[in-house]
């Protein structure tokens, strides 16, 4: 998995491959980070490798969106 964000409008993005989750341990760290930073006020948008690869206008959109709504309200 990949990550990265911005700070100021709080917004997390993160790319997942499905082999990633493949045990309890992996998928339970990635709920609590998940949870985390929900709780100190981010948003987390969340990507699969194949929408980044397959449809990246439609990743690219929906990040810019989020962003300009985040910045609105900060």
């Amino acid at each position: 998995m990949s990550h990265l964000g911005h700070r100021a409008a709080r917004l997390a993005l993160e790319a997942d491959g499905y082999l990633f989750h493949g045990g309890r341990a992996d998928f339970a760290a990635d709920c609590r980070r998940y949870d985390e930073l929900v709780a100190a006020g981010w948003l987390v948008l969340r990507f699969t490798y194949e929408q980044v690869l397959s449809d990246p206008d439609w990743v690219i959109a929906t990040i810019r969106r989020a962003l300009a709504q985040r910045l609105l309200t900060n």
